[in-house]
Protein backbone atom coordinates (compact mmCIF):
# COMPACT_ATOMS: atom_id res chain seq x y z
CA UNK A 1 0.00 0.00 0.00
CA UNK A 2 1.40 3.55 -1.33
CA UNK A 3 1.25 6.44 1.05
CA UNK A 4 0.89 9.48 -0.21
CA UNK A 5 2.59 13.07 0.62
CA UNK A 6 -0.73 14.03 2.73
CA UNK A 7 -0.45 10.70 4.51
CA UNK A 8 2.88 11.03 5.32
CA UNK A 9 2.57 14.80 6.40
CA UNK A 10 0.19 13.55 8.76
CA UNK A 11 2.05 10.22 10.13
CA UNK A 12 5.00 12.66 10.71
CA UNK A 13 2.88 15.28 12.81
CA UNK A 14 1.39 12.60 14.47
CA UNK A 15 4.45 10.93 15.30
CA UNK A 16 6.42 14.16 15.79
CA UNK A 17 5.53 14.05 19.94
CA UNK A 18 6.88 10.67 20.70
CA UNK A 19 9.59 10.98 18.72
CA UNK A 20 10.86 14.57 20.60
CA UNK A 21 10.15 12.83 24.28
CA UNK A 22 11.98 9.90 23.17
CA UNK A 23 14.83 12.38 22.04
CA UNK A 24 14.56 13.86 24.95
CA UNK A 25 14.71 10.74 27.19
CA UNK A 26 17.85 9.75 25.06
CA UNK A 27 19.76 13.13 25.60
CA UNK A 28 18.30 14.59 28.27
CA UNK A 29 21.41 14.22 30.92
CA UNK A 30 24.00 15.73 28.46
CA UNK A 31 21.30 18.49 27.86
CA UNK A 32 21.56 19.06 31.71
CA UNK A 33 25.21 19.09 31.20
CA UNK A 34 25.49 21.48 29.00
CA UNK A 35 22.44 23.74 30.51
CA UNK A 36 24.86 23.88 33.66
CA UNK A 37 28.08 24.60 32.23
CA UNK A 38 26.12 27.82 30.14
CA UNK A 39 24.58 28.97 33.38
CA UNK A 40 28.24 28.44 34.93
CA UNK A 41 29.73 30.47 32.33
CA UNK A 42 27.38 33.29 32.22
CA UNK A 43 27.51 33.43 36.15
CA UNK A 44 31.91 33.77 35.69
CA UNK A 45 31.27 36.17 33.15
CA UNK A 46 28.60 38.31 34.93
CA UNK A 47 31.05 38.27 38.52
CA UNK A 48 34.00 39.17 36.22
CA UNK A 49 31.90 42.45 34.66
CA UNK A 50 30.35 43.09 37.50
CA UNK A 51 32.70 46.32 39.07
CA UNK A 52 32.70 47.98 35.46
CA UNK A 53 29.49 48.22 35.24
CA UNK A 54 27.36 47.59 38.21
CA UNK A 55 23.40 48.82 36.75
CA UNK A 56 24.04 46.30 33.77
CA UNK A 57 25.66 43.34 34.68
CA UNK A 58 23.73 43.53 38.01
CA UNK A 59 20.96 41.50 36.69
CA UNK A 60 22.48 38.84 35.08
CA UNK A 61 24.25 38.02 38.07
CA UNK A 62 21.34 37.66 40.01
CA UNK A 63 20.05 35.77 37.40
CA UNK A 64 22.74 33.52 36.62
CA UNK A 65 23.51 33.24 40.35
CA UNK A 66 19.58 31.90 40.96
CA UNK A 67 19.92 29.77 37.82
CA UNK A 68 22.64 27.82 38.79
CA UNK A 69 21.60 27.06 42.50
CA UNK A 70 18.08 25.43 41.43
CA UNK A 71 20.35 23.43 38.72
CA UNK A 72 22.43 22.39 41.84
CA UNK A 73 19.38 21.41 43.58
CA UNK A 74 17.89 19.74 40.80
CA UNK A 75 21.38 17.57 40.10
CA UNK A 76 21.06 16.78 43.94
CA UNK A 77 17.42 15.76 44.04
CA UNK A 78 18.20 13.89 40.71
CA UNK A 79 21.16 11.90 42.33
CA UNK A 80 18.90 11.23 44.99
CA UNK A 81 16.13 9.55 43.24
CA UNK A 82 18.71 7.46 41.02
CA UNK A 83 20.36 6.50 44.43
CA UNK A 84 16.91 5.26 45.82
CA UNK A 85 15.74 3.72 42.97
CA UNK A 86 19.35 1.87 42.78
CA UNK A 87 18.38 0.72 46.64
CA UNK A 88 15.16 -0.22 45.79
CA UNK A 89 16.16 -2.49 43.44
CA UNK A 90 19.08 -3.85 45.09
CA UNK A 91 16.69 -4.65 47.61
CA UNK A 92 14.64 -7.12 45.64
CA UNK A 93 17.60 -8.30 43.52
CA UNK A 94 18.68 -9.39 47.12
CA UNK A 95 15.71 -10.84 48.04
CA UNK A 96 15.28 -12.82 44.79
CA UNK A 97 18.73 -14.18 44.97
CA UNK A 98 18.85 -15.31 48.68
CA UNK A 99 15.48 -17.06 48.17
CA UNK A 100 17.02 -18.68 44.98
CA UNK A 101 20.13 -19.67 46.71
CA UNK A 102 17.97 -21.11 49.77
CA UNK A 103 15.60 -22.97 47.30
CA UNK A 104 18.95 -24.92 46.05
CA UNK A 105 19.85 -25.96 49.37
CA UNK A 106 15.95 -27.08 49.99
CA UNK A 107 16.23 -29.28 47.13
CA UNK A 108 19.62 -30.92 47.79
CA UNK A 109 19.64 -31.33 51.56
CA UNK A 110 18.28 -34.73 51.65
CA UNK A 111 21.39 -35.94 49.87
CA UNK A 112 19.17 -37.31 46.59
CA UNK A 113 20.92 -38.09 43.25
CA UNK A 114 17.76 -37.20 41.54
CA UNK A 115 18.80 -36.34 37.69
CA UNK A 116 15.83 -34.15 37.48
CA UNK A 117 16.33 -32.50 40.90
CA UNK A 118 19.88 -31.62 40.02
CA UNK A 119 19.05 -29.64 37.00
CA UNK A 120 16.18 -27.91 38.92
CA UNK A 121 19.07 -26.81 42.03
CA UNK A 122 21.55 -25.76 39.01
CA UNK A 123 19.03 -23.81 37.20
CA UNK A 124 18.16 -22.23 40.06
CA UNK A 125 21.71 -21.79 41.19
CA UNK A 126 22.99 -19.89 38.26
CA UNK A 127 19.77 -17.40 37.86
CA UNK A 128 20.48 -16.70 41.37
CA UNK A 129 24.23 -15.98 41.06
CA UNK A 130 22.50 -14.05 37.54
CA UNK A 131 20.53 -12.30 39.36
CA UNK A 132 23.04 -11.24 42.68
CA UNK A 133 25.00 -9.40 40.08
CA UNK A 134 21.78 -6.43 39.84
CA UNK A 135 22.96 -5.90 43.52
CA UNK A 136 24.56 -2.35 42.85
CA UNK A 137 24.30 -1.18 46.82
CA UNK A 138 26.91 -1.86 48.70
CA UNK A 139 25.24 -2.59 51.93
CA UNK A 140 23.04 -5.36 50.05
CA UNK A 141 26.08 -6.79 47.92
CA UNK A 142 27.82 -7.44 52.17
CA UNK A 143 24.24 -8.80 52.76
CA UNK A 144 23.74 -11.44 49.80
CA UNK A 145 27.69 -12.54 50.45
CA UNK A 146 26.63 -13.45 53.76
CA UNK A 147 23.86 -15.60 52.61
CA UNK A 148 25.84 -17.18 49.85
CA UNK A 149 28.55 -17.79 52.40
CA UNK A 150 26.18 -19.86 54.62
CA UNK A 151 24.23 -21.49 51.59
CA UNK A 152 28.07 -22.67 50.32
CA UNK A 153 28.97 -24.07 53.73
CA UNK A 154 25.42 -25.87 54.09
CA UNK A 155 25.81 -27.67 50.51
CA UNK A 156 29.46 -28.43 51.34
CA UNK A 157 28.60 -30.20 54.60
CA UNK A 158 25.71 -31.86 52.83
CA UNK A 159 27.49 -33.35 49.80
CA UNK A 160 29.81 -35.38 51.86
CA UNK A 161 28.98 -38.97 53.13
CA UNK A 162 27.89 -39.22 56.31
CA UNK A 163 30.45 -40.91 57.91
CA UNK A 164 32.10 -40.41 61.49
CA UNK A 165 34.88 -38.47 59.31
CA UNK A 166 32.68 -37.21 56.51
CA UNK A 167 34.36 -37.84 52.94
CA UNK A 168 33.50 -36.30 49.62
CA UNK A 169 30.92 -38.02 47.69
CA UNK A 170 31.79 -40.90 46.06
CA UNK A 171 31.61 -41.43 41.73
CA UNK A 172 29.47 -44.07 42.38
CA UNK A 173 26.75 -41.43 43.57
CA UNK A 174 26.35 -39.31 40.80
CA UNK A 175 24.85 -42.42 38.61
CA UNK A 176 22.02 -41.42 40.14
CA UNK A 177 21.51 -45.25 41.70
CA UNK A 178 20.05 -46.07 44.92
CA UNK A 179 22.98 -48.47 45.94
CA UNK A 180 25.52 -46.27 45.50
CA UNK A 181 26.94 -47.09 48.39
CA UNK A 182 27.17 -51.15 47.12
CA UNK A 183 30.77 -50.91 46.19
CA UNK A 184 30.34 -51.50 42.48
CA UNK A 185 32.99 -49.94 40.09
CA UNK A 186 31.63 -47.50 37.31
CA UNK A 187 31.92 -49.60 34.47
CA UNK A 188 29.15 -51.99 35.96
CA UNK A 189 27.25 -48.46 36.95
CA UNK A 190 27.63 -47.22 33.90
CA UNK A 191 26.28 -50.76 32.15
CA UNK A 192 23.47 -50.82 34.95
CA UNK A 193 21.77 -47.49 34.23
CA UNK A 194 22.34 -47.03 30.77
CA UNK A 195 19.03 -46.73 28.73
CA UNK A 196 17.58 -49.79 27.60
CA UNK A 197 14.78 -50.44 24.60
CA UNK A 198 11.51 -52.34 25.74
CA UNK A 199 8.29 -52.23 23.39
CA UNK A 200 4.82 -51.54 25.19
CA UNK A 201 1.46 -51.93 23.96
CA UNK A 202 -0.34 -48.55 23.58
CA UNK A 203 -3.61 -48.48 24.56
CA UNK A 204 -6.13 -45.91 26.42
CA UNK A 205 -6.39 -47.43 30.33
CA UNK A 206 -2.46 -47.56 30.94
CA UNK A 207 0.29 -45.23 30.47
CA UNK A 208 3.49 -46.43 29.21
CA UNK A 209 6.65 -46.20 31.36
CA UNK A 210 9.02 -43.72 31.04
CA UNK A 211 12.31 -44.64 30.10
CA UNK A 212 14.92 -44.17 33.47
CA UNK A 213 17.47 -41.23 32.80
CA UNK A 214 19.39 -41.84 36.26
CA UNK A 215 23.00 -40.50 35.73
CA UNK A 216 23.35 -36.98 37.19
CA UNK A 217 23.60 -34.31 34.04
CA UNK A 218 27.48 -33.42 33.96
CA UNK A 219 26.01 -29.90 33.53
CA UNK A 220 24.30 -30.01 36.94
CA UNK A 221 27.00 -31.18 38.65
CA UNK A 222 29.82 -29.15 37.70
CA UNK A 223 27.27 -26.27 38.16
CA UNK A 224 26.41 -26.99 42.18
CA UNK A 225 30.55 -27.93 42.70
CA UNK A 226 31.41 -24.68 40.88
CA UNK A 227 29.68 -23.07 43.18
CA UNK A 228 31.48 -24.84 46.36
CA UNK A 229 34.40 -23.31 45.08
CA UNK A 230 35.43 -19.65 45.11
CA UNK A 231 35.84 -18.60 40.85
CA UNK A 232 37.75 -15.67 42.05
CA UNK A 233 40.33 -16.25 44.58
CA UNK A 234 41.48 -12.94 44.61
CA UNK A 235 38.56 -11.11 44.61
CA UNK A 236 37.27 -13.63 47.67
CA UNK A 237 40.42 -12.45 49.96
CA UNK A 238 40.13 -8.88 48.91
CA UNK A 239 36.87 -9.15 50.26
CA UNK A 240 37.33 -11.55 53.24
CA UNK A 241 38.04 -9.77 56.53
CA UNK A 242 39.44 -12.95 58.17
CA UNK A 243 42.16 -12.35 56.08
CA UNK A 244 43.16 -9.14 58.27
CA UNK A 245 43.54 -10.76 61.76
CA UNK A 246 46.07 -11.27 62.76
CA UNK A 247 47.54 -14.28 65.25
CA UNK A 248 48.33 -13.76 68.71
CA UNK A 249 51.71 -12.91 69.83
CA UNK A 250 53.64 -13.68 72.91
CA UNK A 251 53.31 -16.36 75.48
CA UNK A 252 50.80 -17.64 77.45
CA UNK A 253 51.44 -17.82 80.78
CA UNK A 254 49.61 -14.41 82.00
CA UNK A 255 46.23 -15.49 79.89
CA UNK A 256 43.34 -16.78 81.92
CA UNK A 257 39.82 -17.01 81.88
CA UNK A 258 37.91 -17.71 78.15
CA UNK A 259 40.93 -17.35 76.43
CA UNK A 260 43.34 -19.46 78.28
CA UNK A 261 42.77 -22.94 76.30
CA UNK A 262 43.12 -20.90 72.95
CA UNK A 263 46.04 -18.94 73.90
CA UNK A 264 47.75 -21.92 74.58
CA UNK A 265 46.92 -23.61 71.37
CA UNK A 266 47.51 -20.81 69.43
CA UNK A 267 50.86 -20.60 71.09
CA UNK A 268 51.55 -24.59 70.74
CA UNK A 269 50.55 -23.76 66.04
CA UNK A 270 53.19 -21.11 66.61
CA UNK A 271 56.30 -23.01 67.94
CA UNK A 272 55.70 -26.30 67.05
CA UNK A 273 54.83 -28.81 64.36
CA UNK A 274 54.31 -32.42 63.49
CA UNK A 275 55.29 -33.86 59.97
CA UNK A 276 54.76 -38.10 59.60
CA UNK A 277 54.38 -38.26 63.52
CA UNK A 278 57.14 -36.60 64.19
CA UNK A 279 57.38 -33.33 66.34
CA UNK A 280 59.61 -30.49 64.97
CA UNK A 281 59.92 -26.94 66.56
CA UNK A 282 59.83 -23.91 64.16
CA UNK A 283 62.53 -21.54 63.70
CA UNK A 284 60.30 -18.27 64.46
CA UNK A 285 56.53 -17.96 65.96
CA UNK A 286 55.84 -16.03 62.54
CA UNK A 287 55.31 -19.44 60.22
CA UNK A 288 52.72 -20.87 61.70
CA UNK A 289 50.39 -22.65 59.85
CA UNK A 290 46.92 -21.88 58.67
Amino acid sequence: MRINARQKKEKLIRDFPEKVSQFFKEHFLWMLIGLTLILLIALITSLAFIFEDTSKYLPPLIFSTAAFIAMLTYWREHNKTIEESQRSKSELFLKLASEGLSTVYELLKDKNNNRIIWIRAARTLLESKSLSEEIKSEEFQRAYRIHEEKVRNNLYLILRTDEDNPQPLPPQFFFGTKDWKSGKNLDELAIETSQKFNSYNIDINSVPPEPPLDPLSEKSVCAIYDFLKYSDPDDYLDKDLLQKVEPWKGGYDHIFGPHSGAARYIYHRKTKYAVGEELHKRKSEDKSSE
